[in-house]
């Protein structure tokens, strides 16, 4: 049987000699692996955060390019509806209908969203 003062400590990667089993050596090991642990931490909080910066600055690219191209789309047909009502009507007259309804559909849309925010929830 082991006497009170021989005690055998014993962690993953061995056995500690009888010199560092003193209680400032272990805090110093606990202060240590605190220090490892926290530093761990921050490079994987950093690695996260970089990867929502990407996320997001790639998400934003590629709206901003479908935004872009659906507005010059949107160019394109209303020149073509004009082009093609000329025929019929005076082309001022068909310019100045298709910016009125436009301009209708804008305000209802900014009327519609203030109206919704409005109602109690």
């Amino acid at each position: 049987m082991a006497s009170p003062h021989e005690i055998h400590v014993t962690l993953g990667n061995g056995e500690i000699a009888d010199t560092d089993a003193t209680l400032g050596s272990a805090l110093e090991r606990v202060l240590e692996a605190q220090q490892d642990l926290v530093i761990r931490r921050v490079g994987l909080r950093a690695e996260e955060l970089l990867a929502q910066i990407s996320s997001v600055f790639s998400g934003s690219l590629l709206a901003a390019l479908g935004g872009a191209i659906a507005l010059a789309g949107w160019f394109l047909a209303m020149v073509g509806l004009v082009d093609a009502l000329d025929r019929y009507f005076a082309r001022f007259a068909v310019e100045i209908a298709v910016g009125a309804i436009h301009v209708a559909a804008g305000l209802a849309i900014v009327f519609a969203r203030r109206w919704r925010s409005r109602e109690p929830t």
